[in-house]
């Protein structure tokens, strides 16, 4: 069972995003050259904790994983800290990102900064 198959099996309710989606999506996300979040492109950037994340509200999110061939999911924020670790397996960097795309959070080997999140 590959990374990937795991994670999805600890989710349990999720969605593969289609792949017209995925160009949005992927649009969305401002990249630096070296493959980090363009931060001066988001209203804020902070360095959080896991204990934060427990904090933020629930919602519908989109996980992105930098692993080429890897399509992004759909889940409830609360499942996708639920199973971080499952996650995190899959690439080392991901970003978790809201429905309406305008916040994300980047997981950068194990370093986490929230950007445009409240």
């Amino acid at each position: 069972m590959t990374a990937f198959e795991k994670c999805k099996a600890a989710l349990g309710s999720y969605k593969v995003v289609r792949r017209f989606e995925e160009k949005l999506i992927l649009g969305r996300l401002y990249l630096t050259q070296s493959g980090r979040l363009d931060y001066s492109r988001y209203k804020s950037a902070r360095d959080i904790s896991r204990d934060e994340l427990l904090c933020l509200p629930d919602f519908l999110c989109v996980i992105v994983f930098s692993e080429a061939g890897t399509p992004p999911i759909k889940c409830r924020f609360k499942q996708a800290v639920e199973c971080l670790d499952y996650i995190t397996a899959v690439s080392p960097c991901i970003w978790i990102m809201n429905g309406d795309l305008s916040g994300v959070i980047e997981i950068w080997r194990g370093v986490m900064t929230a950007c445009g999140l409240r």
